[in-house]
């Protein structure tokens, strides 16, 4: 019987799993926090933060990092949500961004195949309004007949991205028109012209001849006007007769010679 102690020695293989490191820094973006402004965001402050490496997602001037623009209600984080097609690496605010948040959040795989998605900080301040100028078109013409069809009425179209300025400004029924054939007012965005049949130069025109008349609206936020042009149209006006239309005779008389 053996009886010599023996000792037996082996090699254990195994791989490491690596355990994800989360970035320590934030991205940034810059521009100014009101309608129309554009935004840049800055990835730079992720490379080289992230111990699982960012070498690939630095190559080709940053290349390997993807953006997406998210609109906040306020300053929590949870009030946040993607705006649509806004994936590049600038954004420029419109309309629907004024009284509201912004961050951006960017995107990369770290040198360990590991998908990576850093949100910027919200700004502190709401998106402020830019006022947009309006622009107004159609309904630049009418037209009215003396003494028959005196009145007409246009609705122009007022295209403005601000809330609530896609109208026209107000004016008072009454006012005189430029030429001072009659009298016009605009209410709710559309306008009415009062042809005043007693005008001199009306009641001159003959049967069918016409002149016309204008006068100018302007929109709600006063950045465009447009000239209505009313086209007006005479009528065969009835004749008047002057002068004695009395006269006298007496039955059976004749002159003494």
């Amino acid at each position: 019987q053996d009886n010599t102690a023996e000792g037996h020695t082996g090699v254990i293989m195994s791989t490491i799993a690596n355990a994800d490191d989360d970035n320590t820094a934030v991205p940034t973006f810059s521009g100014s926090i009101a309608e129309d402004a554009v935004l840049t965001a800055d990835y730079s402050p992720l490379s080289g933060n992230d111990e699982d490496g960012t070498t690939d997602a630095d190559a080709n001037s940053g290349a390997g990092y993807s953006y997406q623009w998210h609109r906040c209600t306020s300053t929590t984080a949870s009030t946040c949500s993607d705006i649509s097609s806004a994936t590049s690496s600038t954004y420029t605010l419109v309309e629907a961004d004024v009284g509201k948040y912004i961050r951006v959040a960017v995107s990369y795989t770290d040198d360990y195949s590991t998908a990576e998605t850093v949100n910027s900080a919200i700004n502190s301040n709401a998106v402020s309004n830019v006022a947009d100028a309006g622009s107004i078109s159609g309904a630049d013409t009418g037209s009215v007949t003396e003494d028959d069809s005196t009145t007409a009425t246009g609705t122009p179209t007022v295209t403005d991205p601000d809330s609530g300025e896609d109208t026209l400004q107000d004016v008072s029924a009454g006012t005189d028109s430029v030429s001072g054939y009659g009298t016009y007012g605009v209410s709710s965005g559309t306008w009415t012209y009062t042809l005043d049949s007693t005008d001199s130069a009306v009641q001159a025109l003959a049967a069918s001849a016409t002149m016309t008349d204008t006068f100018v609206v302007t929109s709600a936020d006063g950045s465009d006007t447009q000239t209505t042009t009313i086209t007006i149209t005479g009528v065969n006006d009835d004749a008047t007769f002057g002068g004695d239309t009395t006269g006298g005779a007496t039955e059976d008389t004749s002159d003494a010679s």
